[in-house]
């Protein structure tokens, strides 16, 4: 009688094992790299929207402080909208409620 391998030493263990572990050493490589990936295409998404809300904020902010001052253009359209913005000479009660960036929500989807 011949008698029956040790458990976990068998040849179609050992292979099964090396399979498990080269599936998983792959497997985290990859995860690792598509979520370095995934950082910077996001990360760079949301720049690039910091950039077009900060713009459009500047146009806004330097439009309400000319025409406070009475020497600014009387409309101004935005770079990402086709939007025209007329302001009124802002009194104390509508300057202090009415924010440059509150405007900018308005117009930025």
């Amino acid at each position: 009688m011949v008698a029956a391998p040790p458990t976990g030493r068998t040849f179609q263990a050992r292979l099964t094992l090396a399979f498990v572990a080269v599936v998983a050493i792959s497997l985290f490589a990859v995860s690792a790299i598509v979520v370095n990936r995934l950082d910077g295409y996001f990360r760079e998404q949301e720049q690039a929207a910091l950039d077009a809300r900060g713009s459009v904020v500047a146009r806004i902010s330097a439009l309400f402080a000319g025409t406070a001052a009475g020497n600014a253009p009387s409309t101004v359209q935005t770079a990402n909208t086709r939007t025209m913005i007329t302001p009124q000479r802002p009194t104390r009660s509508s300057a202090r409620g009415r924010c440059p960036n509150q405007a900018a929500q308005q117009l930025v989807v």
